[in-house]
């Protein structure tokens, strides 16, 4: 996409003589991303053998706890900056947030209940942003996405997905001694061409109601959000917009 009209790229005429090469867009608004984490916690059982015979797909291990947390401390991440109708990039170091949202958690589940890792075609516990309640649509497009503009609602779902396993389980391995037992995670189609059968296991609302940024001495507020899901097993976007506040009188 062309920068902006008033650069070299693009100069603005004024007459044959004359044309406008540099012009000083006003930072009013800012964009960035929620940047969450999700830590899964892994139990399993052991059991003496020998037992059932071998099957697939299974699994020696069960999500037993799942925290979110900020990726590397950081609340927002892939500052963008409005200016000239374009979304530019924006340096993160000269960015200080404040006010980041209440994550939920952590969620504690029973053994066998929810698959723990990514095996034998089995999906891993992980995080997904979706639409929570959006308010009336913004002129501001979102970043990256030129047919979609922010609203000014402040909150989406954070959904914890994860793959189930069948009833019946655990069993024993088919082997002498102590071993771990396992448990055939849920999917659909026959091994090994199965497809995992991916649940909600925890939905929750998060609000960024009350975030403000702060760059080179000015605040910007949060006034509008924009979540772009994705299919499974892809995270999806939380943008959130800043305004730049009026100075106080």
């Amino acid at each position: 996409m062309p920068g902006p009209y008033g650069s070299l790229a693009n100069p603005v005429p004024l007459d044959p003589f004359q044309e406008i090469v540099a012009v000083h867009w006003t930072r009013r608004w800012i964009a960035a991303r929620l940047n969450i984490d999700l830590a899964v916690t892994i139990g399993g059982e052991d059991a003496v053998g020998p037992g059932l015979a071998f099957v697939e797909p299974f699994s020696q291990a069960s999500m037993t706890a799942g925290t979110y947390s900020y990726l590397d401390g950081d609340a927002l991440t892939d500052f963008q900056v409005f200016a000239g109708g374009i979304w530019s990039p924006l340096p993160s170091d000269d960015i200080t947030q404040s006010g980041a949202p209440t994550l939920p958690g952590p969620y504690s589940y029973d053994l066998w209940l929810w698959q723990g890792i990514d095996a034998f075609g089995c999906k891993e516990p992980y995080p997904r942003f979706d639409v929570g309640s959006e308010g009336a649509a913004l002129a501001t497009p979102v970043p990256g996405h030129s047919d979609e503009h922010f609203t000014d609602g402040l909150a989406g779902d954070l959904i914890l997905r994860a793959q189930g396993f069948v009833a019946g389980g655990p069993y024993i391995g088919p082997f002498a001694g102590l071993q771990p037992m396992w448990a055939t995670a849920e999917a659909t189609g026959s091994s090994p061409s199965f497809v995992p059968v991916l649940q909600d296991a925890e939905t929750e609302s998060v609000s960024v109601s009350g975030m403000t940024i702060e760059l080179e001495g000015k605040t910007y507020a949060a006034i509008g959000t924009k979540v772009i899901p994705a299919d499974d097993p892809v995270q999806g976007e939380f943008w959130v917009l800043f305004s730049r506040e009026a100075p106080t009188p």
